[in-house]
């Protein structure tokens, strides 16, 4: 939960001119700010809830292996891959 957070809060400063977003000033926080927040919350946000999620599940059984966290991660690049295709997908649809 607290990662998600971070996702979050680095994605209303990434959307903020006084962090560098020359977006804003051409189209304004109204337009940027979703756009910013599906962006990572897709990129990187569906990645952590998929390792997260992997370890969750995983873990707890087979914490002394290995196998778990190399399952978490190859879930976390799957979730990156799917997140970037969704985002490709969906960004031209919000307003």
């Amino acid at each position: 939960m607290i990662a998600l957070g971070v996702v979050v809060v680095f994605a209303l400063a990434a959307a903020t001119s006084p962090f560098g977003s020359q977006l804003v000033s051409g189209y304004g926080s109204a337009d940027t700010v979703p756009r910013a927040l599906l962006l990572y919350g897709l990129t990187l946000g569906l990645p952590v809830l998929g390792g997260s999620g992997t370890v969750r599940l995983l873990g707890g059984r087979f914490a002394a292996l290995l196998w778990p966290y190399a399952a978490a991660v190859i879930t976390a690049g799957f979730g990156w891959v799917a997140g970037v295709v969704l985002a490709t997908w969906l960004l031209p649809l919000v307003a």
